[in-house]
């Protein structure tokens, strides 16, 4: 089963790591990856989400924010798990994050 859930990125695919040989995508390209045993991991201060196997090679997806990543999570939780209760509780809880984050960024 396939599930697409309703969040966009804007990316580009680096031929080489940190930053170099970077290949534009079009909106219409599709680049499809299949992991044995899946790893996710998002860095907040790179604004990076992680996808490896066996947590050895991975595909980096610079530029995700976090707000896409909660958005992602969200929508996961009400359309896949079919919990409305569990996707409200998790946005109050993102929300009580951001605000607690700007009250220290003052």
């Amino acid at each position: 089963m396939h599930i697409l859930i309703g969040v966009h990125f804007n990316f580009t695919v680096n031929s080489q790591s940190h930053g170099h040989g970077h290949m534009p995508l079009k909106t219409e390209t599709t680049v499809e990856y299949y992991f044995n045993n899946a790893y996710l991991y998002y860095c907040k201060q790179h604004d990076c989400l992680r996808c490896s196997n066996d947590h050895e090679d991975s595909v980096l997806l610079n530029g995700v924010e976090q707000a896409d990543v909660d958005n992602f999570i969200s929508n996961y939780i009400e359309y896949v798990l079919e919990d409305t209760e569990l996707r409200d509780a998790f946005k109050a809880s993102v929300k009580k994050q951001l605000v607690k984050e700007a009250v220290e960024d003052e």
